[in-house]
């Protein structure tokens, strides 16, 4: 399970924009989604249609995970 995921910064204009996205920790599945009560607008006061937005591409994250093990040299 991924904890933590949080958008990190938004970067675009019209109808592309780059979202990045600090994912936490953990493993799991990301997806953007974004809800009803979302109060994005652009610069003229319009707010964004089509909410709720469920459908986008999802991610699977994968962390490496280390493992430290001791060692004894004689």
């Amino acid at each position: 399970m991924i904890n933590g995921a949080v958008v990190a910064s938004v970067i675009g204009a019209g109808t592309t924009y780059t979202v990045t996205v600090n994912t936490g920790v953990g493993n799991g599945t990301l997806r953007l989604d974004i809800p009803a009560s979302a109060g994005i607008a652009d610069l003229a006061g319009v707010s964004l249609t089509g909410l709720p937005y469920a459908g986008g591409e999802t991610y699977d994250i994968l962390k490496e995970r280390r493992v430290y093990l001791s060692m004894v040299v004689r």
